[in-house]
């Protein structure tokens, strides 16, 4: 033989030895530790690594057979027949089982090794995952913004003071209307709904333009009382939930003066979504918004309003109004600084033409229109 009986036995019980420590030292923690892995998010894959150890622990041999449990004719008849094939097969039997208990033991070790690994990569997904939540929280704080004094005598004295008056208001906005009569020429038989309306300047216009049916919606409960005082219908609500909440294909036109830079993306993609939903068919949706385009507007006085969210760029807009289904998209640019005139020199020499077409971009980007209106129709 190979490998003698009082070696062979000597293995055996070496093997029986080493395997009955590892699982009381790691077996037991296992089990100790179970009520955490089912509180992790692989409680399920440490529970079945668990049940593998603990079968493994089970089918454990002494001296490379199961252990005897029967009656003693039956243990003695077993015992004897064991010893028979040591005596016969042991040539055969003994580096067999020796290579197996080392096959065994590696898969215990790596079993064990998975584990922890398992266990490890919980704990760290764990922590990504409070930290995500924490890094999530710090963002919607930056989204939010704190006005002093109380928002809406705040924010109506900010107007007041950055805004411009009421009269130069009304009159600026008076350009839009040759464009929309163009699709509505009675206003009378119309019905409008002009979300944040503030003080109600373009409810003037449209008013003086002969519109009967129509209100004017904000959260500012002290601009719609000024609205008010001047005539005007309005509602003290949130303009997108308003105009989630307005039957379909009942409002002639929806109209937004300097609001939708005030919004969330998503918050815009829904509106115009609704707009489109709630429109009739050949109604108007007019938003105005600050124009990136005029330098000093997209780098200094749109950064004057702390509730602005971001920059909209006209082609941007005109874009998403395309996408959500209007036909007949325009931008119609506004507002241009007082001074501001175009150069035009009477000359055939192309140089010069070049150099008045780059002064006259160079001027239009530092005074041109200071805001824009999308225009849009359905179908």
């Amino acid at each position: 033989m190979s490998v003698s009986f009082k070696d062979f036995n000597r293995n055996v019980m070496n093997r029986k030895l080493a395997i009955d420590n590892s699982y009381k030292s790691e077996g037991g923690d296992l089990e100790k530790e179970g009520s955490s892995y089912e509180e992790s998010e692989f409680s399920s894959e440490f529970a079945s690594l668990n049940n593998t150890v603990s079968t493994a622990r089970s089918l454990q041999r002494i001296d490379g057979y199961h252990t005897i449990q029967n009656g003693k004719v039956k243990t003695f008849i077993k015992r004897v027949l064991r010893k028979l094939l040591k005596i016969f097969f042991g040539w055969y039997i003994f580096p067999v089982y020796e290579q197996q208990s080392e096959v065994n033991s590696l898969l215990i070790d790596s079993i064990k090794q998975l584990s922890d690994t398992l266990e490890s990569v919980s704990i760290n997904l764990s922590e990504t995952n409070n930290k995500l939540l924490q890094l999530n929280e710090e963002f919607k704080k930056t989204l939010s913004y704190d006005i002093p004094c109380g928002e809406d005598l705040f924010y109506h004295c900010f107007e007041e003071r950055f805004r411009g008056t009421r009269e130069n208001i009304t009159e600026r906005l008076r350009l839009y209307i040759p464009v929309v009569k163009e699709y509505l020429p009675d206003f009378s038989k119309c019905r409008f709904v002009d979300i944040g309306s503030g003080r109600g300047e373009w409810l003037d216009v449209i008013r003086e333009n002969g519109a009967v049916d129509y209100i004017g919606i904000d959260l500012n409960k002290l601009q719609n009382s000024v609205a008010e005082e001047h005539g005007h219908k309005t509602v003290c609500a949130d303009c997108v939930k308003y105009i989630e909440e307005l039957p379909e294909n009942s409002i002639d036109m929806i109209s937004g003066i300097q609001v939708i830079e005030h919004l969330h993306q998503s918050d815009l993609m829904n509106l115009f979504k609704h707009c489109l939903r709630v429109l009739k068919s050949g109604g108007i949706a007019m938003f105005e918004t600050p124009n990136p385009d005029n330098i000093s507007v997209g780098a200094n006085t749109f950064f004057f309003d702390p509730t602005h969210k971001r920059i909209l760029p006209p082609q941007m807009i005109k874009y998403y109004f395309d996408w959500c289904g209007f036909k007949d998209v325009r931008i119609i640019e506004s507002n241009p600084n007082s001074s501001w005139k175009e150069l035009n020199i009477e000359t055939d020499n192309e140089i010069y033409k070049e150099c008045e077409n780059k002064i006259n971009s160079i001027a239009r980007q530092l005074y041109g229109p200071m805001d824009y209106a999308i225009i849009a129709i359905k179908e």
